[in-house]
């Protein structure tokens, strides 16, 4: 196609989802599309939809339209946001399971790549994630050796690995989401989300306000066959365990075992049992906010679900720091090595600050590879922490979210409110 062919060709397309499909064709109204011959397909970082010329040329308009459905309900979901530090590839591949149900369903027509599984009807892109990551084999094995095909963190390049054959489904990929610095005003689309470590903001041109709008578009146009309004509610708030989250957040091990490192917790009598012989992680830091409102309910839940998780992570070594308001003592500091059984003293029960376990860290230079605070969060945003340090920060929220919570400038707030009852 020529330059004027290709316009009109992508003209038809926009139009197609804005007669025929309300809710995308709402929001393909905020993605500019610019070529970029580098992508062997499409593919969005959330702020703009990107095409390969030769690509879309030969599509029939009806399956152009459908990829450009595909590409808005990466940015729709928030693909572009959540990838965190999963394989790129294997986040591509989770992304179109997850979607492409719904884009049939909404009536869209893909091309015949189009990656369709039944056994991952109605799971989470982050679930879907982990059943293909784990089932891939190991490196070394076959396919597997040296570095597989998109395999590796690519977020570097800006491109996940799109550029160089990842687009493993054919009807385009998801990039991680561009960020500015926090305060400053981004050339085009939204801020949206929190801080990372560096102190960066993500941008998208798709905020949840145009979501709900273009739901509302697509209810009130009588034209919807329920596929993406059937999942508006989950879209706007993903639904997934929140023990999962946590457990990915710590990069869980290899399921190997050996008898090289004896571990007391796999013995039995005098028998001596294999121990897990993967990766491990470093040194975890677990705060544990011990103020009257937090009941000895939630902290026993929230006790037992990070011995599991320290089970399957394995750090080397796990300081625990109870803490409610004043400065954190001596005694109010516990410290286990790998393996050990973890013990909980609970004390304190005054008013909430979360600033002293923080303090106290920084004091005795600890490095940890992650910091888990378990909070309720009812805290004014005086007693949180707003200066990034340079470790991961996970909030474990066992607070109601219907009520008054501080809402931290740092880390990631994974939310179990309903911990006592799952």
């Amino acid at each position: 196609m020529n330059d004027s062919e290709l316009k009109k060709h992508i003209e038809r397309a926009r139009i197609r989802l804005m007669t025929g499909q309300p809710f995308f064709g709402s929001l393909i109204m905020k993605l500019p599309l610019v070529e970029r011959n580098d992508f062997d397909t499409c593919a969005t970082d959330g702020v703009k939809i990107y095409y390969n010329r030769e690509f879309v040329s030969n599509l029939p308009v009806d399956e152009f339209a459908g990829v450009l459905a595909h590409e808005i309900a990466h940015v729709a979901f928030k693909h572009t946001l959540r990838r965190g530090e999963r394989d790129p590839h294997d986040w591509n591949v989770a992304c179109d399971y997850a979607i492409n149900p719904i884009c049939k369903k909404s009536g869209c027509a893909l091309p015949a790549s189009a990656m369709l599984e039944p056994k991952f009807s109605g799971m989470s892109v982050e679930d879907i994630y982990k059943i293909i990551h784990m089932e891939k084999p190991p490196k070394g094995e076959g396919e597997g050796e040296g570095e597989s095909e998109g395999g590796g963190d690519n977020s570097q390049s800006g491109d996940n690995g799109l550029s160089d054959g990842g687009d493993p489904g054919g009807c385009g990929g998801v990039i991680d989401a561009p960020k500015i610095a926090d305060g400053d005003k981004p050339k085009s689309g939204k801020v949206v989300g929190t801080k990372d470590l560096n102190g960066n903001v993500p941008v998208q041109a798709v905020d949840d306000l145009d979501i709900r709008q273009a739901d509302m578009a697509e209810r009130l146009s009588g034209n919807s066959k329920g596929g993406i309004t059937g999942e508006i509610d989950e879209l706007l708030k993903p639904q997934q365990d929140w023990r999962s989250l946590l457990r990915d957040f710590m990069q869980p091990a290899r399921d190997d075992w050996s008898y090289r490192r004896f571990n007391r917790r796999n013995s039995l009598d005098d028998v001596l049992l294999p121990s897990p012989d993967g990766e491990e992680t470093g040194e975890l830091v677990l705060a544990v906010d011990t103020s009257g409102s937090v009941s000895d309910e939630q902290l026993q839940q929230s006790a037992s679900e990070i011995q599991a998780i320290a089970d399957d992570t394995r750090p080397r070594k796990i300081t625990v720091i109870y803490n409610d308001y004043g400065d954190v003592n001596e005694d109010c500091v516990h410290e286990f090595e790998q393996g050990e059984d973890l013990t909980f003293k609970y004390s304190g029960r005054g008013g909430t600050c979360l600033k002293p376990a923080f303090e106290y860290v920084a004091k005795k230079g600890i490095r940890p590879d992650c910091f888990i605070y378990i909070t309720d969060l009812y805290v004014s945003s005086n007693d949180i922490p707003s200066t990034v340090p340079d470790y991961p920060v996970v909030w474990l929220s066992c607070g109601d979210k219907s009520l008054p919570q501080g809402s931290p400038d740092i880390g990631e707030v994974i939310h179990a409110h309903d911990m006592v009852d799952m």
